[in-house]
């Protein structure tokens, strides 16, 4: 993958891996949207328009037309002593491919005339949009596994802040050759446990954290098991592929590669969420009304409750 090339489908797994290692260390993030169309009759802004009025005809717009594109570019300041020292920032673009998964029943693509005689222009290939595109799966339409009653996050979140901990101090025992005790936490159902792995993956990538081992552990009763943690030994690095250890790890990344496969672009969406780096946009209310409409739900009709999202 070189930097700044269109992300299909085919390339979306390297790239979003690519992508959240590099939001771990971010300064900020810069991002930018293409849509099929950007007006319909009623809808061009008025001076004397109040807030809610805007975001009304905005809404419409954002409702009735697709996202093309989104561009995403991170910006890091280089080390200290290394080649690029010197240099103010260094960018690192990517350009998906993104097209709203079809819920059960169909979708409709609605596309401006003027609108796509531009996107042509600065060459957006629509066939490839058509046929290559990232599905963006709506967060309430997704097969992503979370919490949601309140006793399950709950569970979650606490389990997840020892996660944290756990890591923080581990990465620096780890870099000093004194890595620390297993992390393990309490025993859940199955369901809980798939929520755990979703939560811990997402906040700790692989691609960032090679060193890091999550695995099951058998309970002592009633189906439950737990998850624990651990810091992934030399020796074991270089164990036989076959290895009982490398078999159950290899078991437990099958299931988050599916878990992955199934979240399509809502992973970056939520990459870019948790990785709470400033994000920067030209004229971006557009942009943030029509990732909202692909990839948490429709629309609310109060510019309130699209704020409080």
């Amino acid at each position: 993958m070189q930097d700044g090339e269109d992300i299909t489908r085919d390339s979306f797994e390297a790239a979003a891996a690519a992508l959240e290692a590099l939001l771990a260390t971010a300064e900020f993030v810069a991002v930018d949207a293409e849509f099929t169309g950007i007006k319909l009759p009623g809808t061009v802004p008025q001076d004397h328009d109040s807030t809610q009025a805007r975001y009304t005809k905005m809404r419409r717009v954002a409702s009735e037309f697709s996202l093309v594109q989104l561009g995403i570019c991170t910006f890091h300041r280089p080390p200290p002593g290394g080649a690029a020292a010197g240099s103010a920032l260094q960018a690192r673009p990517f350009n998906f491919f993104v097209r709203r998964a079809a819920p059960r029943g169909g979708d409709k693509v609605v596309l401006d005339c003027s609108t796509a005689e531009f996107l042509r222009g600065q060459g957006i290939d629509f066939n490839r949009w058509l046929d290559h595109s990232a599905d963006a799966e709506r967060r309430a339409q997704g097969r992503v596994f979370s919490p949601s009653r309140p006793a399950e996050a709950a569970f979650v979140n606490e389990a997840m802040e020892r996660v944290a901990a756990w890591v923080a101090r581990a990465r620096t025992q780890h870099a000093s050759g004194a890595p620390p005790e297993p992390l393990t936490l309490p025993e859940c159902n199955g369901f809980l446990r798939k929520c755990l792995y979703a939560a811990i993956e997402h906040a700790h990538p692989p691609a960032a954290h090679k060193w890091l081992v999550t695995e099951s552990l058998e309970g002592e009763g009633g189906g439950n098991k737990a998850v624990r943690l651990r810091v992934r030994p030399a020796e074991e690095a270089a164990a036989e592929p076959f290895s009982p250890a490398m078999h159950a790890e290899a078991q437990v990344a099958e299931k988050l590669s599916k878990l992955r496969e199934s979240e399509g672009f809502l992973r970056v969406w939520r990459a870019l969420v948790a990785a709470k780096v400033p994000v920067l946009v030209h004229n971006g209310l557009f942009d943030l009304l029509f990732l909202h409409d692909a990839l948490i739900g429709p629309l609310p009709a109060p510019c309130t409750q699209f704020k409080a999202a």
